[in-house]
């Protein structure tokens, strides 16, 4: 399993702080679990709600 949280840590902490500095809130889908309906609900309408999203692919 490769996640961005431990490989990409310089470039999404750059992400964030670009976010921030812009006077925006960064919603970090990390921080909700989508074991359940739910959840994964929530993680939809915040994905609705926003302004923009920004994702982190790597190539393997």
């Amino acid at each position: 399993m490769i996640s961005t949280t431990i490989d990409l840590i310089d470039e999404r902490q750059a992400a964030i702080e670009d976010v921030l500095d812009a006077g925006h809130i960064s919603a970090d889908m990390e921080l909700l679990k989508a074991g359940n309906r739910s959840q994964l609900d929530t993680i939809y309408r915040w994905i609705d709600n926003s302004d923009a999203l920004v994702e982190f692919i790597k190539y393997l």
